[in-house]
């Protein structure tokens, strides 16, 4: 994406997302590139656009080249719509409907101040549910938003075409939708031409009128004269890239004439020709220079340099930039730039053909110049298309724990593959960066393979080297310690590595990693304070460095840190933070956001929200699909079958049976297959399997009082008529410090100990215990833990409610779902409230949920303003509530209203 051409932006941009620094940038979400300087106006197709854009889809198709991208940057530039206007250049990576609908949203949400639907649910944008939900956002917009997608053809996606179609078909009026493609894009465009509501400009349209081809020649500074101009016209039918060609190639021409007169052939001839002649009377720098630059995906000035072994690189960009020599910019600044694609590889092509010696050579050169500016996996891409083994094995070997921090593991396991077998097998550091890699991708098994090499080579290992090896191989030992769930182990390697065995200075990554698995370790060992003062150290550590797979990797455990210490909110918040960078650098399906998905739908869970803690759950699952990490795993199974516990208790419990039993072989914390027994035998109470229930309740590892297990048994006294019996089950967990997995445990045994009771007739004991419980599950929004007691705990809420309770909003809320679960519906909630509403304050509250002011609904009613604002004084007063808002909300749980 890059920056709006000047006229067509809304808002500023965002100057958080800018960034000093030598690697490629962006301008903020939403902004269309810049306007070339040379570009030619196109005004009837500004007509067409315009027009367009008054109903729900216009496409511009066309050829590559064929400038579809510069028409509709040229238009916005010229004649900006009235409201907000969104832009996003499409990669490959938002053919994942996750990624793609998350960047649909976020532009859109910083288009406008309507609150749209949450990200993550963007991982299910084909679905029905979603895509009306963004459709009722879209309807909520106050004026038209014009989106266009560039480069719509490389998602390559059927979900996310269907998601979009169907989005289409909702008809949201707001949404006016701007698709460029070099292909059509499956949107049921037959149909949308029979209801009028598509606009078209295809490559006939896109091609340059002849007096357009004469003002691109004059804007490149060429005097031709008028047959000149009708030659070429008609030679490239208005094809704007053969123009563009042949504009660079005349400049300076010895025969202009006769270029014009030779100058024929179909597109693609015209486009290998022209290449040809363009490098021919170019001058003899700039031919090389383009040549040689050909190499590199992205291109600055330093790197020309290394690249040509000039210092002319910032001028010779600047040139070929204006002289349209298919060079976009990357940045608004012009730090960056890239030669156009099809371009690109024809140099490349021409650069093997002509100077193959120089093909290898300058990728060692950028291999070196990546290295030296920290980019190793840039780096060793191009040693190894070099067919450097030498400087591929010294750059893995020496920059891998790099690549691990910064996210690109799967890019060194490629590149160590790509190496013959003999050198891997051979090199101890080699075999070593494999099984950090490995590690970091989630495969133990295959490193456990790489750690032998390791170990069998270590002394082939340079003596200058061999401090700093020892070092790696204790990263690497904590790295599958952690995997295989040995966080004893890990904790220990990890103070190992911080030590630094008396070498200095520690390198920063081998720093972050070790802070960052200690908090991870930790999390597991019963030391949470200490767990999230090392995560929040490697967060910081991240975000100083600049390094977003750290931050990712500290924000995803700090998530499911909190939400199994019970800090829903504070979970909640690194969760969401965590999935918006994993989205935004492809990193959603990598195991390391695995862990914020979680913790995200455990969350979700506990705030009895089963369907978006069942989507999170799925991207969990997606994340750590390919990992090995076994408490990831269990944790994973663990909440599906707390999913399934009240729809299917068969299956729920014969997945918490294997994950209690796959933690106790795999020598896991007792605490994880304590909670899986639990889980286990409330899923087959609810099932009605009782008897099987107790016998697994009776086989509870020896260990502290787990309150988990008190729940399920006090829930099946309960059911067995013998209250006194879970209240007894329950004491030691009311008085006590219980050894709970979560808090949301002790708010359940004091809502089922206040129902025993109750049952007891002890009722102010039974209303005490259900204040705490309420007071417990309000700061963190705690629903399940209530509503897994039952219907049997309405009736006691309802007299709480009447008794007077400091938490009347989550009363409130709680009845009506445990009404909702009975199916039953009362006409009239009012005998809820302690101080029920007048007759004059019902009246009043019936005009809340409006929009008038309270001005207005004093003529209404015929009454002062003052009683008005009396009237609602007392009505948010008996509702305990405080603003307008809640007490709307408040009414309608209530159905006052």
């Amino acid at each position: 994406m890059g920056q709006t051409p000047q006229g067509s932006r809304t808002r500023e941009p965002d100057r958080r997302h800018e960034r000093a620094t030598d690697e490629p940038t962006q301008t903020g979400p939403g902004y269309a590139p810049p306007v070339p300087r040379s570009a030619v106006a196109r005004p009837e197709l500004f007509d067409r656009l315009d027009h367009g854009i008054r109903g729900p889809l216009t496409l511009v198709t066309g050829a590559p080249g064929s400038g579809k991208t510069l028409l509709l940057t040229t238009w916005l530039a010229a004649r900006p719509p009235s409201g907000p206007v969104a832009w996003v250049s499409l990669e490959p990576m938002h053919g994942r409907p996750a990624h793609f609908w998350h960047e649909f949203l976020t532009v859109l949400d910083e288009s406008s101040e309507v609150r749209l639907p949450p990200v993550a649910d963007g991982s299910t944008g084909h679905q029905e549910e979603f895509v009306a939900g963004v459709a009722k956002a879209l309807a909520g917009l106050p004026e038209p938003l014009v989106l266009v997608f560039d480069d719509f053809e490389r998602l390559q996606s059927r979900e996310v075409t269907e998601g979009l179609d169907r989005l289409l078909r909702l008809h949201p009026r707001q949404l006016r939708l701007v698709i460029a493609s070099r292909l059509d894009p499956g949107l049921s465009l037959q149909r949308r031409r029979l209801e009028g509501g598509l606009a078209e400009i295809r490559s006939t349209d896109l091609a340059l009128t002849r007096s357009q081809a004469g003002e691109l020649f004059a804007l490149a500074g060429l005097e031709l004269t008028d047959v000149q101009v009708d030659k070429l016209h008609e030679r490239t039918e208005g094809w704007a890239g053969g123009l563009r060609l042949a504009a660079l190639s005349l400049q300076g021409h010895p025969d202009p004439d006769g270029f014009v007169r030779t100058f024929a052939g179909h597109e693609r001839t015209i486009a290998d020709y022209l290449l040809e002649e363009v490098l021919q009377q170019q001058p003899a720098e700039v031919c090389e220079f383009m040549l040689r630059t050909s190499v590199v995906e992205r291109l600055e000035a330093g790197l020309a340099d290394a690249l040509t072994g000039r210092d002319d690189g910032a001028r010779m960009l600047d040139r070929l930039e204006r002289d349209n020599a298919f060079l976009v910019p990357l940045d608004q600044h012009r730090h960056w730039y890239r030669y156009h694609p099809m371009f690109a590889e024809l140099l490349r092509n021409q650069l093997r053909y002509r100077m193959p010696d120089a093909f290898a050579l300058e990728h060692r050169r950028a291999a070196r110049w990546f290295a030296s500016h920290g980019m190793a996996a840039a780096a060793v891409g191009h040693a190894l298309t070099a067919g450097d083994v030498k400087a591929a094995t010294e750059l893995l070997a020496q920059h891998w724990l790099t690549l691990v921090v910064d996210g690109e593991a799967e890019a060194l396991v490629g590149g160590i593959e790509a190496l013959p077998r003999p050198v891997v097998a051979g090199s101890a550091e080699l075999a070593l960066a494999g099984a950090g890699a490995l590690l970091e991708v989630g495969d133990l098994h295959q490193a456990e393979h790489c750690l032998e090499l390791c170990d069998a080579r270590a002394g082939t290992v340079p003596a200058k080297r061999r401090a700093q090896h020892t070092l790696f191989r204790a990263v690497v030992k904590m790295l599958a310690a952690r995997l295989r769930g040995d966080f004893a182990s890990s904790q220990y390697a990890a103070h190992r590595v911080l030590t630094g065995h008396q070498l200095g200075a520690l390198p920063d990554e081998a720093r972050a990693l070790a802070v960052l698995h200690l908090g991870v370790a930790e999390s597991w060992t019963g030391s949470s304070r200490e767990a999230r003062q090392h995560l929040e150290a490697a967060l910081e550590l991240g975000r100083r460095e600049g390094r977003d797979y750290l931050v990712l990797s500290a924000l995803s455990r700090l998530a499911l840190l909190k939400a199994l210490d019970g800090g829903l909110r504070d979970s909640a918040g690194f969760g969401q933070e965590a999935s918006r960078i994993a989205a935004r650098h492809g990193w959603d399906e990598q195991a390391a956001a695995a862990p914020a998905y979680l913790g995200l739908a455990i969350t979700n869970f506990y705030r009895a929200d089963p369907a978006a803690a069942g989507d999170y759950l799925e991207l969990a699952g997606r994340a750590a699909a390919r990992s090995q990490e076994r408490t990831t795993r269990c944790l994973i199974d663990l909440m599906r079958a707390l999913l399934l516990a009240g729809t299917d208790g068969g299956e729920a419990a014969r997945i918490a049976h294997t994950v209690a039993s796959n933690a106790t072989d795999w020598a896991l914390p007792p605490s994880l297959a304590a909670r899986a027994r639990a889980v286990e035998a409330g899923s087959l109470a609810l099932s009605g399997e009782v008897q099987r229930a107790r016998e697994t309740l009776e086989g509870r590892p020896l260990m502290p009082a787990w309150v988990e297990f008190d729940l399920v048994a006090a829930r099946l006294a309960l059911a067995d008529g013998d209250p006194a019996e879970a209240l007894r089950r329950l004491q030691p967990d009311l008085v006590g410090n219980p050894v709970a997995l979560h808090p949301g445990s002790a708010i359940e045994a004091r809502a089922l100990a206040g129902l025993a009771k109750h049952l007891l007739h002890d009722d102010q004991g039974a209303l005490d215990l259900l204040e705490e419980a309420l007071s417990a599950a309000q700061p963190q929004g705690y629903h399940e833990p209530l509503l897994a007691v039952g219907a049997p705990l309405r009736d006691l809420l309802k007299r709480r409610v009447r008794a007077g309770t400091a938490q009347r909003a989550l009363a409130g809320d709680l009845i009506g779902a445990l009404e909702q679960q009975q199916g039953l519906a009362e006409d009239d909630y009012r005998h809820l409230l302690l101080d029920p509403l007048s007759g004059r304050e019902e009246a009043v509250m019936r005009y809340l949920p409006t929009l008038m002011s309270k001005a207005e609904i004093a003529s209404e009613l015929f009454v002062s303003v003052n009683t008005v604002k009396t009237h609602t004084k007392n009505i948010y007063r008996k509702l305990g509530v405080g603003t307008r808002t809640e007490a709307v909300r408040r009414a309608r749980s209530l159905h006052l209203v």
